[in-house]
């Protein structure tokens, strides 16, 4: 590119793609050329130029190239007739594209706050896992997860060591049972303690759960589960092994998912 046009006025780097949009000062915009010269048809391909400038890379820039820039403004065959005047404000730069150089100052001042609050997310990322890592050690927790058969059934235990007391005792390992092994254990007593809808349910698969899904090959997991934990709701409904109930869910096919793709 020519060497007379001036560096682009936004790193190549820039992109804010995600943010919502950006400050539109009403009163710089009252005052400006573009509404005063500017007929309403200009102004709108102004301003929606301005908008699509934001969600480009670098933020605040345009190709150069007046086939899209007729698209982007909405003008169509129009462009010619209206392509000074919307795109004031714009300049053209080394890398062959348009910055404008308001929304230049707006993208730049975006950026460097987005990477600040993403270092911080980072930083609080990794507080907590320290914390969590530091109460672990605390608890002298080593936790496992059960073993289980590809049905669900628990064949094991979680073996945790305590680490905490007295003498002997602060060295023993304790069997502790997890919920789906505590389920296994009430079962096999002939003690099923049922229990209502938990919050979370769905959120995460045990890894039998996810074993199960995977062997059957199921694709409408979402449907019949919007429509197993709507029922559970609306009835009321205790089970003592949620995952298995939701399995005998979908082999019976609640939701009709089967019924309506046949």
């Amino acid at each position: 590119m020519s060497e007379e046009l001036p560096t682009p006025l936004v790193p190549a780097e820039v992109d804010l793609r995600g943010l919502n949009g950006f400050m539109l000062r009403t009163d710089r915009l009252l005052s400006s050329e573009l509404v005063a010269l500017g007929t309403p048809e200009e102004c709108w391909a102004a301003v929606l130029l301005w908008c699509r400038s934001w969600q480009q890379r670098p933020g605040a820039s345009l190709p150069n190239d007046d086939r899209i820039l007729a698209s982007f403004s909405g003008a169509g065959r129009r462009w010619p007739k209206i392509r000074a005047m919307a795109m004031r404000g714009f300049v053209l730069c080394s890398d062959d594209r348009w910055y404008h150089k308001v929304l230049a100052e707006e993208a730049v001042d975006a950026w460097e706050k987005r990477i600040v609050y993403r270092a911080e997310q980072e930083r609080n990322t990794e507080k907590l896992r320290k914390w969590r890592e530091k109460k672990r050690l605390q608890n002298g927790l080593q936790a496992e997860l059960p073993n289980q058969d590809g049905n669900g059934n628990v064949t094991g235990y979680e073996t945790v060591k305590t680490g905490k007391g007295q003498g002997r005792d602060s060295d023993r390992t304790e069997s502790i049972k997890t919920p789906a092994a505590a389920t296994a254990s009430l079962r096999a007593n002939g003690k099923n303690r049922k229990t209502a809808l938990p919050e979370n349910f769905g959120q995460a698969w045990s890894t039998s759960m996810q074993q199960w899904l995977e062997k059957r090959g199921e694709t409408q997991v979402k449907a019949h589960l919007i429509y197993f934990t709507g029922y559970a709701r609306a009835n009321g409904k205790q089970y003592a092994d949620w995952e298995q109930a939701f399995q005998n869910a979908i082999r019976d096919d609640w939701a009709g998912v089967r019924k309506a793709v046949a």
